[in-house]
């Protein structure tokens, strides 16, 4: 696989799908359920030690950002990322909620 190092200090690379092998392909789609490879974010290389991000990825900016933030070794606010991210979700999935129960959606 060819990787492009995204941040060397923090193991963190990129790749595209295409860079993948089919074997690697089919087991991770095993591995989320079926999902369809395109959604793959980013995975953790165990035999390079190393995150790689899914260059393809439409939110790839966004996963590259959260990837350097949580793996600073100087963040020692870990657990609030994870709280913040759970909260941001709830709240939208609220408003999207209230949008879909307008209307227009019914």
């Amino acid at each position: 696989m060819s990787y492009i190092t995204v941040n060397e200090e923090l193991r963190i690379k990129s790749c595209s799908i295409e860079d993948l092998s089919q074997e690697t392909k089919e087991m991770f789609v095993k591995q989320f359920n079926g999902d369809p490879i395109e959604s793959l974010t980013l995975f953790y290389d165990q035999e390079a030690d190393t995150v790689v991000l899914n260059r393809d990825n439409k939110d790839y900016n966004l996963y590259e950002l959260t990837a350097i933030a949580y793996l600073d070794p100087d963040n020692m606010d870990r657990a609030s990322i994870r709280v913040k991210a759970k909260e941001l979700i709830k709240e939208t999935a609220d408003l999207l909620e209230r949008v879909v129960s307008e209307p227009r959606y019914a």
